[in-house]
């Protein structure tokens, strides 16, 4: 059963050699494929600077934009080199050393395993509170809804491409249940980021992801396996920490993400036939290397 790791990207110049330094050494058996989509910072450069000194980085340059470019790709890739599993971490991302190893060795019947994400964001400010407790939910909900998000490994015959759309993530889970598919919620496997620290960066990348589910719900009629009271409960659990200050926390970030909420429904009905599907930089989350 042969598998590959993919790594999508556009400008990561400043993450892309600890991720690579790092996925080598977690599996250091694989082939890795950097899969590039016009870069413009010198992440073109690094990789290239990678590859020459091991065999199993492969660069692969695409002069068009737009990550489901990058993610369709992978899979002509995995296809053409009979691939069986694609392994996808994105650019921006660091794989936990010794949970990340245990992919080379992992079995499955399913049609796809997720990984769990965890932030390196401080939790003692506001931004960092929002990413644990976003990270908590989406890890609560996913012990018996998985969530795709991010990382995660997938049968490389579960779809030929994606078409052009925000959430190429939730696309991927969506064919894999309609074609009868298992999915897989692998919680000791750990892939870190670093979430926006910003209050623009925060607001543009998380209306992006509330339109992309958005997008797929009115395209594919996907609804949301998790009740609103399901959600409130395990949004309660989610909390980093519940004394005064966490209560404080949990109530100012509920209201920012109903805002968030709010402002993507407006804007999805107005826009949802011109959206655009290319990289948007955010770049409080790019300096996870530091």
């Amino acid at each position: 059963m042969s598998k590959a790791v993919f790594v999508p990207v556009r400008n990561e110049a400043h993450n892309i050699d600890h991720l690579l330094s790092s996925l080598i050494r977690c599996v250091p058996e694989l082939d890795i494929y950097v899969i590039m989509t016009n870069p413009s910072d010198g992440t073109d450069d690094v990789v290239y600077a990678v590859s020459s000194y091991f065999s199993n980085v492969h660069p692969v340059k695409l002069d068009v934009l737009g990550k489901v470019n990058a993610i369709n790709l992978a899979f002509e890739i995995a296809r053409e080199k009979e691939i069986d599993w694609v392994i996808f971490i994105d650019g921006d991302m660091l794989p936990e050393l010794q949970s990340f190893h245990g992919v080379q060795s992992l079995v499955s019947d399913c049609g796809i395993v997720g990984f769990r994400l965890v932030p390196l964001n401080d939790m003692r400010t506001l931004f960092g509170f929002m990413s644990h407790l976003e990270s908590n939910l989406n890890h609560n909900i996913s012990l018996s809804n998985f969530k795709l998000r991010g990382s995660y490994m997938v049968k490389s015959k579960i779809l030929n491409n994606v078409p052009p759309l925000l959430n190429d993530d939730y696309y991927v889970q969506l064919m894999a249940m309609e074609k009868g598919y298992e999915i897989r919620y692998e919680q000791n496997i750990r892939v870190y980021y670093l979430a926006s620290t910003c209050l623009r960066d925060w607001w543009k990348q998380n209306v992006r992801w509330v339109m992309g589910f958005m997008q797929i719900r009115d395209k594919y009629k996907f609804k949301e396996p998790v009740s609103p009271l399901n959600l409130v409960r395990n949004y309660i659990r989610s909390l980093p920490y519940r004394n005064f200050m966490g209560l404080s926390y949990g109530i100012a970030c509920f209201f920012m993400l109903s805002a968030v909420w709010l402002s993507a429904y407006i804007k999805f009905y107005f826009v949802k036939d011109h959206l655009s599907c290319y990289w948007e930089s955010v770049e409080s989350s790019k300096r996870l290397s530091e």
